[in-house]
């Protein structure tokens, strides 16, 4: 049976496809047997790992603080130094200079949902950002979380099910 021209080129595509789907799996490999043996080599060299404390003695307990972050955003200070009621108005201006940066949406609704309190502009934020991201479905994921933070996951489901979509 003869293939025709399309179907050659069709084959030629998918193979090449493959092989550099194989290529960056095999590198990816290697990289990291490579950086096992230096690790392996590192710790031989310097013989066993020991702490030692102040005290001689290990601590008690140890806790973690987290500090929520705090961007240095000009476009968020300039939100806080707005009046209240004029905030969302002062958003809907940014909106078009800051549209190709997903962080602006995200810093913008986490402001609007945590310090101002004012959850349907949040909201409102987090579907726009999810407009602009249809199709990308690691974006879509983050809106979601914090969606769900937010304590909506109902909104958040519809959203999740198109991620799998996505990825299938």
């Amino acid at each position: 049976m003869m293939t025709s021209p399309l179907q050659k080129s069709s084959q030629v595509r998918n193979f090449r496809l493959v092989r550099m789907a194989f290529s960056k799996r095999f590198l990816r490999r290697t990289q990291l047997s490579i950086a096992r043996q230096a690790v392996t080599a590192s710790a031989q060299s310097q013989g066993p790992i020991s702490m030692e404390f102040p005290s001689g003695q290990p601590p008690a307990a140890a806790s973690i603080t987290l500090v929520p972050w705090s961007p240095g955003a000009g476009y968020l200070e300039r939100i806080r130094r707005a009046p209240a009621p004029e905030r969302f108005a002062v958003y809907l201006e940014m909106r078009s200079d800051h549209a190709l940066q997903p962080g602006f949406f995200l810093d913008i609704a986490g402001y609007f949902l945590d310090e101002a309190k004012d959850s349907a502009a949040g909201l409102q934020i987090l579907s726009n950002l999810a407009e602009f991201s249809l199709e990308d479905a690691p974006m879509l994921r983050v809106a979601d979380h914090r969606l769900v933070q937010a304590g909506r996951a109902d909104l958040a489901l519809p959203v999740f099910e198109r991620v799998l979509k996505l990825r299938a």
